[in-house]
């Protein structure tokens, strides 16, 4: 009788220790900005050097959600390879400027790049394609 009443107890301790450490040494860089600081977006093809710029709130909406999702690992010094190569520029309204650089397997954030969650990657390529 006694095991009845711990499997429970037991699944849900699983259940949430599979979950912190599944995130454990990542983390959000962009999770202190916030969408009403964004002014613009800029998204630059690398080899054409094709630039769009988006300024209304619903695109600025939908691409402050998927940026906002990037969870970094650690910082790389690895070569990094021009794959997809294209730059997501951020201006804010109080003049500052994020630079981000997706060349998966790695992410670029204000020139450091990053080894990240590789899940970040399609939503990425939907943003881009979205506009490209």
């Amino acid at each position: 009788m006694k095991l009845k009443s711990v499997l429970p107890k037991l699944a849900v301790v699983l259940i949430v220790v599979f979950f912190l450490v599944r995130n454990f040494g990542e983390e959000r860089p962009l999770k202190e900005l916030n969408i009403e600081d964004i002014s613009e977006v800029q998204i630059i093809n690398f080899s054409n050097n094709k630039k769009v710029n988006l300024s209304s709130e619903s695109d600025i909406k939908w691409v402050y959600k998927v940026i906002n999702k990037i969870k970094v690992k650690k910082p790389t010094d690895k070569n990094v390879m021009a794959s997809n190569l294209y730059y997501i520029n951020l201006f804010l309204k109080n003049g500052e400027k994020y630079e981000i650089v997706d060349s998966a397997p790695y992410i670029s954030l204000d020139g450091t790049w990053y080894e990240v969650n590789s899940s970040i990657f399609g939503d990425l390529k939907r943003m881009y394609n979205r506009y490209y």
